[in-house]
């Protein structure tokens, strides 16, 4: 886990799977969906 309160920005990290949790302003800023809207979508099973 990684970030400051200050940034309004934290990224966790579980190996397989990376988590952003943004401030609403940081997120319209950075837009990380928009970055990755080329990139297929999978179907993840039901855990």
């Amino acid at each position: 886990m990684d970030g400051y309160p200050l940034s309004q920005w934290i990224v966790i990290d579980y190996q397989d799977v990376i988590v952003h949790i943004f401030h609403e302003q940081k997120r319209a800023f950075y837009c990380l969906e928009d970055l990755w809207s080329d990139a297929p979508r999978l179907s993840l099973p039901a855990p």
